[in-house]
């Protein structure tokens, strides 16, 4: 077998590899000035979401709508959430949108209620 060289962190020097020991999730390898090097591999999925959240203010800066993205708590999908303030009308308008299987968007609650 010929002699593998690799560099050793602990030395600062460039010594033969005299054994490598391998699993499923680590690498060893051994050198001859007795150190070693434990190389660990961790295998996984990771998950990314993305976040939006809105607000649109009047020129007096009071609220009149609001949007967000969301996790539903109910069905874990990807949701989407908004309220408007119709302040003409005096109403607060709240509405959920969900995906469904097919990667659609659908309503899926929708309430009116009176500024009091």
């Amino acid at each position: 077998m010929n002699e593998l060289k690799k560099f050793c962190k602990g030395c600062q020097k460039e010594v033969d590899i005299k054994e490598i020991i391998r699993d499923s999730q680590r690498e060893i390898l051994k050198f001859s000035c007795g150190h070693k090097h434990i190389k660990v591999t961790f295998t996984g999925v990771v998950k990314i979401e993305e976040r939006i959240s809105l607000k649109h203010k009047n020129e007096f800066g009071k609220l009149l709508e609001r949007f967000k993205t969301k996790t539903s708590g109910k069905t874990k999908r990807p949701a989407k959430d908004s309220i408007t303030i119709d302040r003409e009308n005096r109403k607060i308008i709240h509405k959920v949108w969900e995906k469904n299987e097919n990667e659609k968007w659908e309503l899926v609650h929708m309430d009116e209620k009176n500024m009091d």
